[in-house]
């Protein structure tokens, strides 16, 4: 017999969106590329983030930019395994010398920020939904 669960909540999703944000952060200052333009900008970002202010829509351009980075980074390593994470679709690596390190450290990067990202607009969708429901009633 399977065991279903509920389906998440907004609270939920928020929640989660606070949580990995905030991890987001602290593995970007730890091991996240460099990025072009005033290092004040991702600064600040990294701060909301970490205070958990992860709905600020400034911080969209700037989260594009590190998705960018990432990508980047990671097709440096390899010509297009960057493109192929992100589009959700890569190849099985084995990790057997510090670059294969370094890239799969990048790659877990892509995950937090994917996974992020994900709750981030999951919430957003939510509140835009209802906010257009309420104009119907």
């Amino acid at each position: 017999m399977s065991r279903q669960t509920a389906p998440l909540t907004i609270d939920d999703y928020a929640l989660s969106a606070v949580v990995s944000g905030r991890s987001l952060a602290a593995t970007w200052r730890a091991e996240g590329p460099d990025l072009p333009g005033p290092s004040r900008w991702l600064a600040e970002t990294l701060a909301r983030l970490e205070a958990g202010r992860v709905f600020e829509q400034q911080d969209e351009s700037m989260l594009d930019r590190m998705r960018d980075a990432v990508r980047e980074a990671l097709n440096d390593h390899r010509p297009g395994f960057g493109d192929s994470v992100f589009a959700g679709v890569e190849p099985d690596l084995f990790v057997v010398s510090p670059e294969d390190r370094e890239r799969e450290k990048l790659r877990e990067l892509a995950d937090d920020l994917m996974t992020f990202r994900g709750y981030r607009r999951a919430v957003l969708n939510r509140v835009t939904a209802e906010r257009e429901l309420r104009k119907l009633l």
